[in-house]
């Protein structure tokens, strides 16, 4: 759909009920929705996104996609970077000039970016986690290091609990409560029950 279709189709907002004390269970209040919209249709570059996104080398795999960025010296260290739910791999786009001495590769979780809807329920950090340790063996890395934030940091996780063989580390930026260890406090060193309070 081309900017001048969405401003057509988009630009038009059938005014509501006003109210002095809105409430966001009522719906969008509508100034700020015709300012977002406004911004959309006039003020944000599109051209400059599409510049960045096509700089990217993109790739699918298995209905998976991704952004593989190779290390210019041809020996990077494989490191693969999940993004957050709801997010995208855009997440990583500013951190790759930083990462010139990895291969990255950054995939849209199924149903995200530009991987299509998985076509069954039930996604999950084991299933994600399966996807990526099947792309980076494809990609030819049998050792690899995994970073993630939010969901991500679930994915990353397990891949590190079902893949020790393969996975060298992991940076995690959040950490999923569900996955947050027990750790009996006698078993602490005072410097870890001091930095853990």
């Amino acid at each position: 759909m081309r900017c001048s279709t969405i401003c057509r189709h988009g630009c038009a907002i059938r005014d509501g009920p006003t109210s002095t004390r809105h409430r966001l269970g009522q719906g969008t209040e509508l100034d700020w929705l015709r300012r977002l919209v406004s911004y959309w249709a006039h003020e944000f570059d599109w051209r400059a996104w599409e510049r960045k996104l096509n700089a990217l080398n993109h790739f699918t795999w298995d209905g998976i996609h991704f952004v593989h960025q190779r290390a210019a010296s041809g020996r990077g260290v494989p490191l693969i970077l999940t993004h957050g739910w709801p997010s995208s791999f855009l997440d990583y786009l500013d951190m790759l000039p930083m990462l010139e001495d990895f291969d990255v590769v950054v995939p849209s979780l199924p149903g995200y970016g530009f991987s299509p809807r998985p076509p069954e329920a039930g996604i999950n950090y084991r299933y994600v986690s399966e996807r990526w340790h099947r792309l980076m063996t494809e990609l030819g890395y049998s050792r690899y290091g995994a970073g993630g934030n939010d969901f991500g940091s679930g994915v990353s996780t397990f891949l590190a609990v079902d893949h020790p063989e393969s996975v060298m580390g992991i940076h995690l930026t959040t950490l999923e409560s569900d996955l947050t260890p027990k750790v009996d406090d006698a078993e602490l060193s005072d410097m870890e029950r001091s930095t853990s309070q």
